[in-house]
């Protein structure tokens, strides 16, 4: 089986993809998995063949991880992405070898579309955390807005529900792995199981334990929406992640216009930000002369 694990950034990807290695799934070679940060100290459990091959293919549309202002997730069939293909194949040609294994990049929940062609066993495993706390928890190392964090949320949870839809999937939640990590891996391994996944094994609980630190858990909060910054549109996708029916619905909701204006308006920004720096430049190279 090939275990996709989708999931915004600073959502709790790493901890649940770590745990599902420590249950027995394959991540490949050593020495392509991303080591461990200051941001992320029990690693990010990911590998970087994967994602430096999904930030060609957004840098291939005209965006990048947190400027996704014109993401059109149409453009990922088009044929001058054909040389992403190859590369795809030949990353999970390389996994099927060590079959059960598991696949983490944030970026999955945007490009899942170029890999599915080649996944023959797929079962997705979508965490959910708190959108503020994302938020929090990106502003804290990126400086971005809590409303753009936010904006990017929806649109990477809608691309991943709309992208699985069809496919083996559970939710699980990072919340409830931070309070109570047994039961919560307890439970992944026995949904995991339901889904035929052979060969993997519950972890000792001791080494769960050392694994999820509370300690870890930042910008926890409370109350979902405590500053008044989640639309209409984002506390419904929130509230339907949280207990479960995302997972069922028949139709993936639209990308909220506000969220949608947002991710364009800082494009514009972005863009002529580029175009400024190009600008001043070239004056400094005329100056020289």
């Amino acid at each position: 089986m090939q275990i996709i694990v989708l999931g915004m950034h600073r959502s709790g990807t790493s901890a649940f993809t770590g745990l599902i290695h420590m249950m027995g799934a394959a991540l490949g070679p050593h020495e392509l998995v991303a080591q461990p940060a200051l941001d992320n100290e029990k690693g990010f459990w990911e590998r970087v063949d994967v994602s430096r091959l999904n930030e060609d293919v957004l840098d291939a549309l005209g965006c990048t991880w947190f400027d996704l202002g014109q993401f059109d997730p149409a453009r990922l069939i088009h044929p001058a992405l054909d040389r992403f293909r190859v590369r795809v194949r030949q990353i999970t040609s390389e996994l099927d070898r060590h079959r059960p294994w598991v696949l983490k990049d944030p970026r999955l929940c945007l490009t899942l579309p170029l890999w599915l062609p080649w996944l023959d066993a797929p079962v997705c495993v979508i965490p959910y955390r708190s959108p503020l706390e994302i938020a929090r928890s990106i502003q804290a190392r990126d400086q971005l807005s809590i409303s753009h964090s936010i904006a990017l949320w929806e649109l990477y949870t809608l691309n991943a529900l709309r992208g699985s839809q069809g496919l083996p999937r559970l939710g699980v939640s990072y919340g409830r792995l931070v309070r109570d990590p047994i039961t919560e891996i307890q439970y992944l391994y026995s949904r995991l199981t339901e889904f035929q996944v052979a060969d993997l094994h519950l972890p000792d609980a001791e080494d769960i334990r050392q694994f999820v630190e509370t300690r870890l858990y930042h910008q926890r909060v409370e109350v979902e929406d405590s500053e008044g910054l989640l639309n209409p549109e984002q506390l419904y996708l929130a509230a339907s992640l949280r207990d479960g029916t995302a997972l069922n619905w028949t139709e993936i909701p639209n990308f909220s216009k506000d969220a949608s204006r947002l991710l364009k308006e800082f494009h514009q920004w972005r863009e002529q930000q580029v175009k400024t720096k190009e600008s001043e430049e070239k004056l400094i190279r005329h100056s020289d002369i």
